[in-house]
């Protein structure tokens, strides 16, 4: 093959890489735009291929069900959540300080809050072993955390996975315990305590939870996996 030949096929396959990394891009953004809307519920391929101005036929391309698009777009999203705690964190922190940077960088990502808390932006796997490979693919994302905070807040080995599964569990629990929405109703109600809020439910608890990480032993604990959380949403 000419040198010429060679050297325009590579900047054609280049040029077709790059345009294919701005297409799948544009179907996440506009997923992302979706799921602030809070539209998760009446999601579909459908509706992905009409706000993202791309084909349906072309969004199968990259993505095989819309719980695969979901589950991309939370893999970027726990990473970019995963940079902010590492910025944040340092080693000299208190259980206090952690509890309240995990929830300071969990509650300031919109999406991601969505995605943890609606059951309908996971649905179900077609298999167990494609619902693993989920979760450890997940987890994976989460290691530099994870050992940070096995070192920071003096845990075994370990224990920084269950700690962020059990983390991500009570954010989710206290997201839905929040009485903001029916405090108008408790308020007439006497005696009735209408200060609890989703920060004051976690960060009263989630000390605890570290602490109770510091007892972690592989033979006596089955630590959970991302996203496969039942919540209500």
């Amino acid at each position: 093959m000419p040198q010429k030949t060679r050297v325009r096929d590579h900047y054609v396959r280049a040029r077709s890489q790059a345009e294919k990394g701005d297409r799948k891009q544009k179907i996440l953004s506009a997923a992302t735009d979706l799921v602030l809307a809070g539209k998760i519920d009446e999601f579909t391929i459908g509706s992905l291929a009409q706000e993202s101005g791309v084909a349906k036929g072309t969004i199968y391309l990259y993505f095989k069900t819309k719980t695969d698009v979901f589950h991309q777009l939370f893999l970027e999203e726990l990473a970019a959540w995963s940079d902010a705690v590492l910025e944040k964190s340092h080693g000299e922190m208190t259980d206090a300080e952690f509890a309240e940077i995990f929830w300071s960088c969990t509650c300031s990502d919109g999406v991601l809050m969505r995605l943890l808390s609606t059951p309908a932006a996971w649905g179900s796997y077609p298999s167990a072993d494609r619902a693993m490979q989920a979760s450890r693919t997940n987890l994976r994302i989460l290691d530099d955390v994870i050992h940070l905070v096995e070192d920071c807040l003096e845990l075994p080995n370990g224990a920084g996975s269950f700690l962020m599964v059990s983390l991500f569990a009570h954010m989710i629990g206290s997201a839905q315990m929040d009485l903001a929405a029916v405090r108008p109703a408790l308020a007439q109600r006497p005696g009735c305590n209408t200060g609890i809020s989703q920060k004051t439910i976690f960060l009263q608890n989630a000390p605890a939870i570290i602490a109770a990480s510091r007892t972690y032993h592989p033979s006596n604990t089955v630590v959970a996996s991302l996203p496969e959380l039942e919540v209500v949403h």
